[in-house]
């Protein structure tokens, strides 16, 4: 059982505080778990996990639990994982989201409690299958996500009806020896144009590319260099909308932080960077990364800002981020 308790101070009408940095006395995990060992021969077992729970499913740029922001990421139904003895890996899930609330801003400032809402109006589902390629440590992911939402009668949405298909190809870091990581995701289905009930009902077709490879020595420090490119497709002129959707993705991994200063995510985006991480000792590390920032599409809004030019005038530059952090 996990119970979170976030809360904000200070904050005022123009604050930026919202349900994402508030979420008070909120049971966000109580579940059951079943674990059987062998059922497919040696090494192999499986686990079924029913109830309230945080997920973080393949590269967590889909489903994750955010490990950075003040609150996080609330799912119930079930998870499950199966296990072969050469490697390949399966988890299946079938939940709905947590809505968090309040929502409204006097309640957030206010830091009320309320019970996040679990409704059948959200459902995510999908897998991901897992296979080793190479004793080198190199897999293969293959992604199907479904999400589905539908409006509430106190709750109006973008009925979004997704579907995400993804690949990926990677090799984890480990000292002397390059790495890589390499998914591209593709996504169909429909949406609204906004969330009123008479909004124009669109198809999408939206895309997104990460691209990383990188080399860790064999030294004090532990000192990895890594070089990496995110695409995400903004939404084009046209009854289609080709704007891609994280979903309920994690950014502060590789792009930006999230909460409060969360500007930039995977959606209309192309941006190259650099990173240079360092692991002092066993329980300290530290990066410090560079990121050019331009739009996918100059016509439709930059990343997570809202800021458009429907004209396109403004150009596709929008900037760069200089990004640092030392934990201990």
């Amino acid at each position: 059982m996990d119970l979170y308790d976030s809360r904000a101070w200070g904050g005022g009408a123009g604050s930026p505080i919202s349900s994402n940095d508030v979420n008070t006395l909120e049971l966000v995990q109580a579940n059951l778990k079943r674990r059987w060992d062998k059922p497919f021969g040696e090494a192999s077992h499986a686990n079924l996990q029913i109830g309230r729970m945080t997920l973080n499913l393949g590269s967590r740029r889909l489903v994750a639990a955010d490990d950075y922001r003040n609150t996080t990421n609330g799912y119930t139904g079930f998870r499950t994982d199966l296990h072969w003895g050469n490697g390949l890996d399966v988890v299946a899930i079938a939940v709905v989201p947590q809505i968090r609330l309040p929502e409204t801003k006097a309640d957030v400032l206010d830091n009320r409690g309320e019970p996040d809402l679990e409704t059948t109006a959200q459902r995510l589902y999908g897998g991901i299958l897992t296979w080793p390629i190479s004793k080198q440590g190199q897999a293969t992911q293959v992604t199907l996500i479904r999400f589905e939402e539908e409006d509430r009668p106190t709750r109006p949405t973008r009925d979004r009806d997704l579907t995400t298909y993804g690949f990926r190809i990677f090799r984890e870091p480990k000292p002397g020896q390059f790495d890589h990581d390499f998914e591209v995701y593709l996504q169909r289905g429909k949406n609204s144009l906004s969330s009123l009930q008479t909004a124009q009902l669109r198809n999408v077709e939206a895309a997104y590319i990460r691209a990383e490879w990188g080399y860790q020595w064999k030294a004090a420090w532990r000192p990895r260099l890594s070089v990496e490119y995110d695409w995400a497709s903004g939404d084009r002129s046209g009854e289609t909308d080709t704007r891609f959707d994280t979903l309920y993705g994690m950014r502060r991994a590789e792009i930006s932080p999230a909460g409060i200063l969360a500007a930039i995510g995977r959606a209309n985006i192309a941006s190259p960077g650099i990173r240079l991480e360092l692991e002092p000792t066993p329980t300290m590390d530290a990066f410090i990364g560079w990121r050019g920032l331009w739009l996918a599409d100059k016509t439709d809004g930059f990343a997570s800002t809202g800021v458009v030019d429907r004209s396109g005038r403004s150009g596709d530059f929008a900037g760069q981020q200089l990004d640092a952090r030392l934990r201990i």
